[in-house]
């Protein structure tokens, strides 16, 4: 009979904690959601990044041409059968900016990814292991912090070689030591937080130590960094395409289209205008999607 009581009393105790649970759930994503609502720079950032994003993914639907088909004659200005012109040889400008904007999003997301991955790894190691591996990983990162961002991306696509794929491996090696070192200091704090130490003294291997306390908690820095990151990435790339190092022709990519517009600036500034506007308007969402996510997961802007 005690056993069978024990039995009810154990499970009408977990049939009365798991509502309490699910209600516990939904109070915080309702305070998030609350915290969502009134970061503006968060709507407005992810609503322009979540448009421009549908219309590359659709863009064989919203071009009405060909991006590499010569339509029409050279250098027309907008008009009604070409609202953005036609660029220097005769193709439709907007098929080509929308197209674009498939080269340029992917290389900046996956240069991120690279940085932010490879960044991560090393930050982490660096900060929880210390000793002579934090060393060697903080002396490579300061020589590559050594050269100045566009040079060594430059650097590393001469090696390489032109071409969209090297650029965005370029762009990724860029971006690792920022990641290695501000992931490197979340690390040294988080490290040092009593629950660290609990588990530490309980047995914890080092690897399930970090899986469950150490990444979940610097995954935040990462993600805002990250969102921030994806801007300048998409900036870089165009750079260096501009130069001639990145996407070749025929490939529709923002900063080859600002290249080949350069020798036309004055007779026809609408092939500049249109790719130009388009990287500045990717660029600033993406601004105001991290600045809004930092205020969003940052628990000292927490209200």
């Amino acid at each position: 009979m005690a056993q069978i009581r024990e039995g009810a009393t154990a499970t009408s105790t977990t049939a009365t904690i798991e509502p309490l649970r699910t209600r516990a759930s939904r109070s915080r994503f309702r305070k998030f959601l609350g915290r969502v609502r009134y970061q503006y720079g968060l709507i407005v950032g992810g609503t322009i990044l979540f448009i421009i994003v549908l219309i590359t993914i659709f863009a064989p639907l919203i071009a009405p041409y060909d991006p590499i088909d010569l339509v029409n004659t050279r250098r027309l200005p907008p008009s009604r059968e070409h609202i953005m012109g036609t660029d220097e040889i005769g193709r439709d400008t907007f098929s080509r900016v929308v197209y674009g904007g498939r080269v340029s999003l992917r290389v900046g997301i996956l240069a991120v990814l690279i940085g932010a991955s490879v960044g991560t790894l090393l930050g982490v190691s660096a900060g929880y292991i210390g000793g002579w591996v934090d060393a060697i990983i903080m002396r490579c990162t300061d020589v590559l912090l050594a050269f100045p961002g566009i040079l060594l991306a430059l650097g590393i696509v001469a090696i390489l070689g032109p071409s969209i794929n090297n650029v965005m491996i370029a762009v990724g090696i860029e971006f690792i030591p920022a990641f290695v070192r501000t992931v490197r200091g979340s690390t040294l704090s988080v490290k040092e937080e009593d629950y660290v130490l609990a588990a530490r003294a309980v047995g914890a291997k080092s690897g399930r130590i970090i899986g469950r306390h150490v990444l979940p908690n610097v995954i935040q820095t990462v993600i805002v960094l990250g969102s921030l990151a994806v801007g300048i990435a998409i900036l870089a790339a165009a750079g260096l395409s501009f130069l001639g190092l990145g996407a070749q022709p025929p490939t529709p990519e923002w900063g080859a289209m600002l290249s080949d517009a350069r020798n036309y600036l004055r007779e026809s500034p609408h092939l500049a205008i249109f790719p130009g506007a388009t990287i500045m308007i990717v660029v600033l969402s993406l601004n105001l999607l991290g600045d809004g996510l930092r205020e969003l997961l940052d628990p000292r802007m927490r209200p």
